[in-house]
């Protein structure tokens, strides 16, 4: 028997009934528009697969679902998810278990996320970071060297109550854009920054809208917010008199603030551990040291400080790569990769001549750096596919600096009696997106264990 309320509908939007069939064993509620699931799903003692697929509405699950005997936990489609975040739910079932029954212990709401600055070099992203942080200066910015990482702490209506920027200003000339790919991030508000004297056509809207939307753009304002309604708004603002700059400012915390992943709940004990990493003077330690430090914010188990380090590196205060060859280290301060790259690929004099990082050169590129960390950079470039190593010639190529010129070369067309063949390829193309001849050598790069691999580019966009 049940009560006389029993069917009725608690404010998750499951009929309260359900929670008495304590014996229930497999539980599907797909395609419905229920928003949370609440504490009462801790009767279910026996279930073992629960199905929320498609439910789109779904924001919270109950962290005593973290305590279900679950072998199954299906969330596929729901995409106003927010607790557990994507970033957990994308590790699997262990971990999204795991990190729902860590928040018994306590969470909080996590009001954070990326604002890039992008835009051509000289039309004011460095004067506007300043705006934003009131940090008045008579003296004019420097010219941006990669990118700068600040943080911007913005106080809201209730005491206590901050919403908290990275903000991340770009630098503008092309020769970065070889690198800025890698730290573009989908979870973030981008405020595309041009100076209106240079009209748009001259602006690099094109270049990266396109970067960003993954897609070519016609670039008429009124198309432009048809085609991407996550456009907000035009802002035409001065750093100089400040004119509409509180206006701007207003825009990004409304965007902001309506961001589906704000509020998501984290485990205290993780911002705790995120603190005492922080508290840490080094750019960059080992694992092994940051491991040490979780047990001082009540982090024992060894699976959940991967865990949460990863979630950290996902919400950038860190930077963490689980690849073989990366994952010894964590990398504190995520300006310390950025400067890394700067080593690189640079307005500044580069020792990388013609695209080619000659591995005797390494003491030199980055001599500001211990050299035990050396071989794990150079690791670090060919994960973000900035630099691949060619076989047998200790050296790396480079494939952003690599000359325009075409090289002198004559293709031998004549069959000789040596076991060396050589084939040529010709492709033509009315359009080519920035950059896509770096991924073409690169997904070929181990083709040089085998052949010798010459490549022309034509470009006849």
């Amino acid at each position: 028997m049940f009560k006389q309320d029993s069917f009725s509908t608690d404010l998750s939007g499951i009929p309260s009934a359900i929670f008495y069939l304590e014996n229930l064993i497999e539980l599907t509620i797909e395609y419905q528009g229920i928003k949370v699931v609440p504490d009462a799903i801790k009767n279910f003692k026996h279930l073992v697969i629960f199905n929320l697929n498609y439910c789109i509405e779904l924001e919270t699950l109950s962290a005593y679902v973290g305590f279900l005997p679950l072998r199954e936990l299906n969330l596929n489609g729901c995409v106003s998810l927010k607790t557990p975040p994507i970033e957990i739910t994308r590790r699997g079932h262990t971990q999204t278990m795991a990190f729902l029954k860590r928040l018994i212990s306590g969470s909080t709401p996590c009001k954070r996320t990326k604002l890039m600055l992008v835009g051509l070099g000289g039309a004011g992203k460095t004067s506007l970071v300043r705006a934003f942080l009131k940090s008045h200066s008579d003296k004019p910015p420097e010219i941006t060297d990669g990118i700068d990482i600040v943080k911007w702490k913005v106080p809201l209506n209730q005491p206590d109550d901050f919403l908290e920027f990275s903000v991340w200003d770009f630098a503008g000339q092309s020769v970065y854009y070889h690198t800025h790919q890698f730290f573009l991030a989908k979870k973030a508000v981008y405020v595309l920054v041009w100076n209106i004297r240079l009209g748009a056509e001259h602006a690099g809207l094109d270049f990266w809208l396109s970067s960003i939307c993954l897609s070519r753009i016609d670039l008429c304002q009124d198309d432009l917010k048809r085609r991407y309604p996550q456009i907000t708004g035009f802002f035409n603002v001065s750093t100089h008199t400040h004119d509409n700059i509180r206006e701007l400012i207003e825009a990004i915390i409304k965007t902001t603030l309506a961001l589906p992943y704000m509020d998501e709940q984290i485990p205290k004990v993780w911002l705790t551990f995120e603190k005492l990493i922080s508290e840490c003077k080094e750019d960059i330690l080992k694992y092994d040291q940051v491991a040490d430090i979780a047990p001082n914010a009540g982090i024992i188990d060894p699976g959940e400080i991967l865990q949460s380090v990863q979630f950290l590196s996902d919400l950038g205060s860190l930077q963490y790569f689980s690849s073989e060859h990366l994952k010894n280290y964590v990398v504190i301060n995520p300006q310390w990769v950025i400067n890394v790259m700067a080593c690189i690929v640079s307005i500044k004099d580069s020792p990388v001549k013609n695209g080619r990082l000659y591995h005797s050169d390494i003491d030199v590129i980055w001599k500001n750096y211990d050299t035990h960390l050396h071989p794990w950079i150079l690791k670090l470039t060919e994960a973000f596919d900035l630099t691949f190593p060619v076989p047998d010639q200790n050296m790396n190529l480079v494939p952003c600096l690599l000359p325009e010129e075409e090289p002198e070369y004559t293709w031998n067309n004549d069959v000789n009696e040596t076991e060396i063949r050589e084939m040529k390829i010709t492709y033509t193309f009315n359009y080519l997106p920035g950059m896509s001849y770096r991924f073409y050598i690169s997904s070929r790069s181990s083709s040089f264990a085998q052949f010798k691999i010459r490549l022309k580019i034509l470009d006849e966009s």
